[in-house]
């Protein structure tokens, strides 16, 4: 049964056929290549952000992920970790008071495809649940992905049973600024276009 991302299917849409089966083959086989911007790869700077959310916004939090980084054996990896998470302690994001919650792992069956509704960070920000994706790689983040993104991250979580306004998402951009794009009205015709691009993905899975 093909299984993918949320982030992976709002790539794929914006993808022409010919660099699709890329994204799909890494969904598929995650463990066969160092995969450098998958959430994973980021797991030790996306800890940093989330302890320093719990903690009150302690900046030892994120300095307590700066010193684990030295036992990373991946140079690069310690390096992109390091940029995030100092991109992230300049941005306006580190004067944002917000309180981590559950972060459930969620997926909903569209077709024959498995889709997974991973998002970086939930929390409550007042009397509002959050819910957040962090591009955390070196390039910035185009509006159109974020937004098609959000999109269908918010059909999707309804299809999980979880009501919430899609102006309660966002991709924050940590590549620009920390960037926090938002959508205030989704389109009819991205979820068009999503139920679309899964049908190839289920004709395509099989070839990979």
């Amino acid at each position: 049964m093909p299984s993918l991302s949320v982030r992976a299917l709002a790539e794929l849409m914006a993808l022409p056929g010919y660099e699709q089966y890329r994204v799909l083959y890494d969904q598929k086989y995650p463990k066969r290549q160092p995969g450098v911007f998958r959430a994973p790869y980021y797991s030790p700077a996306l800890r940093g952000i989330r302890a320093f959310y719990a903690s009150g916004n302690s900046l030892t939090e994120i300095e307590a992920v700066r010193l684990g980084l030295g036992s990373v054996g991946n140079a690069v990896r310690r390096g992109h970790n390091e940029r995030v998470l100092a991109s992230f302690v300049d941005s306006p994001q580190s004067a944002r008071n917000l309180s981590p919650l559950r972060n459930p792992r969620l997926s909903t069956s569209v077709g024959d495809t498995d889709v997974r509704v991973n998002f970086d960070l939930v929390a409550s920000d007042g009397s509002v649940t959050r819910r957040m994706f962090y591009n955390m790689r070196a390039v910035p983040l185009e509006e159109n992905l974020a937004r098609t993104t959000i999109e269908v991250a918010h059909w999707l979580l309804g299809s999980c049973g979880i009501r919430a306004g899609i102006d309660q998402l966002e991709y924050v951009d940590l590549a620009n600024d920390g960037m926090a794009h938002v959508c205030k009205k989704g389109r009819a015709s991205t979820v068009k276009r999503a139920e679309q691009t899964l049908k190839v993905v289920e004709a395509l899975w099989p070839t990979i």
